[in-house]
């Protein structure tokens, strides 16, 4: 699905962002919009990579809602999935005990 910014949607992800209320819907909106529309980017600053071999950003939407995008080569950005921001500050707590 082509969004007004031409960013495609995983089927998880449209599945979840028809789940938003209205005003987060817009926050998605406006947060993709600020994105580069190609993958060669260059991705705004505010933008984290996710480190390993796939090109996939986390993006903020507001202060509790994160956007997983797929920046692939040669194709338009795709988002994934949304997370909430405290289920990746979990996630990233518990990364350096599981890693010892």
């Amino acid at each position: 699905m082509k969004t007004a910014t031409s960013y495609r949607f995983h089927r998880r992800a449209l599945a979840a962002f028809h789940e938003l209320a209205e005003e987060e819907r817009a926050h998605v909106e406006h947060a993709l919009a600020a994105l580069p529309q190609t993958s060669a980017g260059p991705w705004p600053a505010h933008t984290r990579r996710i480190p390993g071999d796939q090109p996939l950003f986390i993006v903020p939407v507001d202060d509790s809602l994160r956007a997983m995008v797929l920046a692939g080569d040669g194709q338009p950005p795709e988002v994934m999935d949304f997370v909430p921001r405290e289920t990746l500050e979990l996630f990233a707590k518990a990364q350096p005990k599981n890693g010892q």
